[in-house]
């Protein structure tokens, strides 16, 4: 028995989409979730939570843990058929250290420099050694092309926060609001250019205001699983 590409599977959530965007995604668990679907990182966590490579082809640690050396691929595409580069990576890096754009993430990376080597390799010198750095190289990547046109002043608003661009395995399909504007049910669809395995098989999130009423639509077959319950 093998799997085959089709279906779907339908997850419950508390709360709404805001930040499908790297810069801002782990202000919110929801964002989080659904951004790690639709964007690459450097490293990522695979299922036993190990830290595993992703962009990264290959990297190399100094002797004094102060210059992490990183191979990037070069066969990933972003969403709209564009190649992913080097110089996306250092355009998010520099998007994630420009205090104008109030990335959570920026606190994290201070005094770290980024230096592009090649078209293939990048460099992190960092002021002085720490052991979890590789940690934090989690962050998802952002298509420069799209997002240099986007004022710091107007990056929370702009749409692409909700019809995100990215490059991993799942891409950007739809979402449906209620009345008042609420995001109710957001669907992302397979990425069949993904540089790795493609996945097999299409996710729609809904959302609730609370868990009872998620827990509810989950006895009632409304949706399949549930990300947490308290």
């Amino acid at each position: 028995i093998v799997p085959i590409k089709g279906g779907e599977y339908t997850e419950g959530l508390v709360g709404g989409p805001k930040y499908i965007n790297p810069l801002y995604a782990s202000l919110s668990d929801v964002d989080n979730d659904i951004s790690s679907l639709v964007f690459s990182s450097l490293l990522k966590r695979d299922g036993e939570s190990r830290l595993v490579k992703d962009l990264a082809t290959n990297y190399q640690i100094s002797n004094d843990f102060k210059t992490y050396t990183f191979q990037i691929r070069k066969d990933a595409k972003w969403h709209n058929g564009a190649n992913l580069t080097v110089d996306d990576i250092m355009f998010t890096y520099n998007m994630i250290k420009d205090g104008q754009y109030k990335s959570p993430l920026e606190r994290s990376f201070s005094g770290v420099d980024l230096e592009k080597i090649d078209e293939s390799t990048i460099k992190f010198i960092l002021p002085e050694s720490y052991a979890p750095f590789l940690e934090l190289l989690t962050f998802g990547i952002i298509p420069q092309d799209l997002w240099y046109r986007v004022p710091p002043q107007g990056a929370g608003f702009a749409e692409l926060n909700l019809k995100p661009v990215g490059s991993g395995p799942y891409k950007f399909k739809s979402l449906t609001k209620d009345k008042v504007g609420q995001i109710k049910l957001y669907s992302l669809a397979i990425n069949d250019d993904y540089y790795k395995a493609a996945a097999k098989i299409n996710l729609n999130f809904k959302f609730f205001p609370n868990f009872e009423e998620a827990i509810k639509a989950l006895n009632t077959g409304d949706i399949d699983g549930i990300s947490y319950l308290p």
